[in-house]
This record gives C-alpha cells, sequence and structure tokens, in this order.
C-alpha cells in the first residue's frame, strides 16, 4: 500500500489532504460558547421523561452560569469549545448537573471543564476529568472532604518562612476552611470511592500518622537546630556576618528555647527569602552566596534523635490545642486502610479543592 494520496476537485473547490487534521477556530467567543451549550442540551436531557425535564433544565441552566463564569476567568478558552471531544464531555457535565441536587457539583464540573480546555491532545488526563465528570453526581459529601484531605494535606501545612505559633494560627484556619461538612467514619466512605473508581483500597500498609506528614513537610520545625552559646552558634554567626545577612534569620526554636533554627519550615525554601538591607531599602532575593551561606548554616545543625522525637511530640502538644487541627489529626490518624487514590480521584479531589479555594487556580490568567 501506498502512503500517497490524491484528490480530484472542481473549478473553485478547496481541498484539503491530511492524514491528521487539527482545526483551530480561533473566532469562538463567549457568545458562540452559549449557543453551543444550548444546541447540546437536546441530548442532555433526551433520558428524562416530561416530568423530570422541568428540574433537569432548571439545573442545567444554574451550571450554564457557573461554567460561563468560570471560563471568562480564563485566556482564550472559548476556543477549545470547537473540539468535538471537549462538546462531548460537556454534554457529560450537562447531563451530572441535571442529575445533582447538589449547587457545589456545578462549580466542581465547572473546574473539570476549565482544567479540561489546558490538556490538550493528552488522553491519560483526559480521561481522568471524563471519569470524574461521570461521578460528580454519586460521590457523597462526606467522602469527597476526605478524598480532598487526603490530597492535599502537604499543600495545606506548606508554608513560607513563619514562626510555629503563627503556622499553627494560619492551619487552624485552613482546616476550618476545609471542613465545609463532616469527617467521614468507618470504612463506608473507602469502599463508595472505590465504586466509583476514585480509590483503590489497600495500596499499601498503611497510612503514615500525621505526625509522620507533617514532619516529612515541615522538617524545619522538628529538627534540633543550633545550640545557644555553642561553637557553632558562633560559626552561624560569622558565616551570616562575612555575607552581610541580617542575624534574625537564625531564631529561638519555639519547641526548646536552647537551641535556635533556621526560620524556615524547611530547607528547600531557602530560594524564596526576601531581604531588606535597610529601612528604605527594597527587597530583594538572595545571591547564590548568600544562599550557600545560609545552607552552610544546616550543617551545624546537632543531629540527636532522641531530642527530635521530643520536639515531635511537643509539636503535637501544640497541634491539638487548635480545635480544628485536633480534629483533623483524630480523623486522619484513625484512617487504617491506606487510600490508594486512582487519577479520577486526583481530578475529582483538584476541582474541590480548587472550589473551596484551598489551592490557587492551576489554570493560566485563572
Amino acid at each position: 500500500m501506498s502512503d500517497k494520496q490524491s484528490q480530484k476537485a472542481g473549478d473553485n473547490a478547496q481541498q484539503i489532504q491530511t492524514q491528521t487534521m487539527v482545526v483551530h477556530n480561533y473566532g469562538v467567543d463567549e457568545k458562540r460558547v452559549r449557543e453551543i451549550y444550548q444546541e447540546l442540551l437536546p441530548q442532555a436531557i433526551e433520558a428524562n421523561t416530561q416530568d423530570a425535564e422541568k428540574t433537569a433544565l432548571l439545573r442545567i441552566a444554574e451550571f450554564e452560569s457557573v461554567f460561563i463564569a468560570r471560563l471568562k476567568a480564563m485566556e482564550d478558552a472559548w476556543a477549545a469549545f470547537t473540539d468535538p471531544s471537549l462538546q462531548f464531555l460537556l454534554v457529560t457535565a450537562q447531563k451530572a448537573a441535571a442529575s445533582t441536587e447538589r449547587q457545589a457539583d456545578y462549580k466542581l464540573l465547572a473546574e473539570m471543564l476549565a482544567q479540561r480546555t489546558q490538556v490538550g491532545e493528552d488522553r491519560m488526563s483526559r480521561t481522568a476529568i471524563r471519569g470524574a465528570v461521570e461521578i460528580v453526581s454519586e460521590v457523597s459529601d462526606e467522602a469527597l472532604l476526605g478524598l480532598t484531605i487526603i490530597c492535599y494535606l502537604p499543600e495545606i501545612l506548606d508554608l513560607a518562612m513563619e514562626r510555629i505559633p503563627m503556622a499553627m494560627e494560619r492551619w487552624n484556619n485552613r482546616v476550618g476552611q476545609l471542613l465545609y461538612c463532616s469527617l467521614p467514619q468507618g470504612k463506608d466512605w473507602l469502599d463508595h470511592l472505590y465504586i466509583l473508581k476514585a480509590m483503590r483500597v489497600g495500596g499499601a500498609d498503611y497510612l503514615k500518622k500525621i505526625e509522620e506528614v507533617i514532619s516529612s513537610v515541615v522538617p524545619g520545625y522538628m529538627d534540633v537546630g543550633i545550640l545557644k552559646d555553642s561553637e557553632n552558634h558562633q560559626e552561624a554567626i560569622k558565616i551570616l556576618m562575612r555575607e552581610g545577612l541580617p542575624l534574625d534569620i537564625l531564631v529561638e526554636h519555639d519547641l526548646n528555647k536552647d537551641y535556635l533554627r533556621v526560620n524556615l519550615p524547611r530547607r528547600d525554601k531557602i530560594d524564596g527569602i526576601r531581604i531588606r538591607e535597610s529601612p528604605h531599602a527594597p527587597i530583594r532575593f538572595l545571591t547564590d552566596p548568600e544562599k550557600g551561606a545560609i545552607e552552610s548554616l544546616y550543617d551545624l545543625y546537632v543531629q540527636d534523635e532522641g531530642l527530635r522525637r521530643e520536639n515531635i511530640s511537643r509539636f503535637i502538644e501544640e497541634w491539638d490545642k487548635w480545635p480544628n487541627l485536633r480534629v483533623l489529626r483524630l480523623w486522619w490518624d484513625a484512617v487504617k486502610e491506606y487510600p490508594d487514590i486512582t487519577s479520577v480521584g486526583f481530578v475529582l479531589a483538584q476541582a474541590n479543592a480548587e472550589r473551596i479555594g484551598l489551592l490557587k487556580r492551576t489554570h493560566p490568567s485563572a
């Protein structure tokens, strides 16, 4: 067989010869997407009887408002809806909106459609998004909350340059924002997510206790640090002064007053440090030699696992003084089976995290 192709056409005819055709229509705007939305409605409600049609149309109309508002927050999202596969997904989303009495689902669907406009020809991502859209109207509030927390606890705990009391307060507020419904109890919610193909139960031996997660996400709060008035303390001062860095980069350890630590939750946050050399000077990022100087301070830390374990215990004592953090810890530590989350589950959790403002928008200009 030959790969050569030939075409014949009459006068004034336009010929397109290709094996893979991608058509871009940059003339599509909000008005046209609204028209597309309405043109697809018959497919979305075709399975409904007249008794259910009115309710279905009302719900789909509510979803349209949320969906269009979400696309307005993005750049060049309208043109994506000339893609037939995205139109098929939009019909699926309309059906999901018609099937749910939970208004929060409209935002979840809008977030996933927004994500779908960005993934292009990545078929694995497209499949995961389609799977998540299909189960939105079926997943319970509690199971969705549990799924979101398990996916995004590290992001909840991720902070910049803050002391431990300030970090605790912010975490408590963020977790309070996250606890919009009751946390799931027992094992039924895991079975529920398994049935919906958002999770595989039994992917590992156990779920790490929350103190293990915290100590891996913000190890700078647990590390022992530099002993006050020791030779290493004097060496640290010399290093900072040699580079003209402020001495308050080292702070008293909130969990052990005999030690000092670099005022960062993690060593890899050094790049994010900004300094002001005088009250009226502009804030600037560190130079490479300055970063190296701060990096070298960690070599002066006391390495004592016993003292580190004491810090972790004190940290959890402080954690439990905050009501939302205590609720979160007790729930997390009670989850015995390891929830192995599928790509469908991750898409659903991401959409929910963005819906409630837990994450910064992941889509350009959103």
